[in-house]
């Protein structure tokens, strides 16, 4: 990996993830799954899919974790077109160099993000083996690239981080609930039920729940093949808008 793109992960992680979005992130998720054990709630939400619902729940968190930090991103973009990404461009770094230093980065960030939540379920369900971790990594990665594409194309057309902002916290309301995360989607109404399949994060967090629970409600082969797609789909985007609008 050449200097140029390490330089530019080294910056977006220091830009686009402080201190403290770090400590949110390692203090929140898993302090709610600890409060909702010790209140009881396993014993009060069954679920007929062979594990408690803190567990059940902890997949989805992870997904929401990668879905919140990826919209952090699109806000820092905003107003990074208008300060830094200007002086890249008159650098001798290649575009492309830009763009895979950018998703490196932010892959990074979203790793760093979930490892307590991954330490956290290890220690809930017990041992796992090397390859859970491997196929969680595998999924982190086609979640990070996917959703930072979507909210990376989104940044293109709104101008502003306040109206970004307002957008985004719809979309990932949207998102968080109307998908697999907090329920299963077994139990949704058909028109929920419908709109959750086509919801990215139903799929992630069902595959990520098989690598580190065995427990699934969708196809494993269908959930890769959405995943796969939804990530290459904003990659290509990503790509499009970045070398026809947003660096020009």
């Amino acid at each position: 990996m050449n200097g140029p793109i390490i330089a530019i992960i080294q910056r977006n992680i220091r830009v686009y993830f402080p201190l403290i979005v770090i400590l949110s992130s390692i203090i929140s998720f898993p302090s709610l799954v600890l409060i909702l054990t010790l209140l009881g709630v396993d014993k009060l939400i069954k679920l007929n899919l062979g594990t408690t619902y803190s567990l059940f729940l902890i997949p989805g968190l992870i997904c929401l974790t990668i879905l919140n930090h990826s919209s952090l991103v699109g806000i820092g973009l905003i107003n990074d077109k208008k300060r830094s990404y200007q002086l890249l461009k008159v650098l001798p770094i290649s575009r492309l160099s830009i763009i895979l230093g950018t998703f490196l980065g932010v892959i990074i960030m979203e790793i760093i993000g979930v490892i307590p939540l991954i330490i956290l379920i290890s220690v809930l369900s017990g041992k796992l083996a090397l390859i859970n971790y491997l196929l969680v990594l595998f999924y982190i990665v086609l979640l990070s690239i996917g959703f930072f594409g979507f909210f990376f194309s989104l940044s293109i057309f709104l101008k502003r981080g306040i109206i970004f902002s307002r957008i985004s916290s719809t979309i990932i309301l949207l998102f968080t609930f109307v998908s697999g995360v907090f329920y299963s989607i077994s139990k949704l109404p058909p028109l929920l039920k419908f709109i959750a399949l086509l919801n990215p994060i139903t799929y992630g967090a069902d595959a990520i729940r098989y690598s580190l629970l065995g427990v699934h409600e969708i196809n494993l082969v269908f959930s890769l093949i959405v995943l796969v797609l939804f990530s290459a789909i904003t990659l290509l985007i990503t790509l499009y808008l970045f070398n026809s609008k947003w660096a020009r």
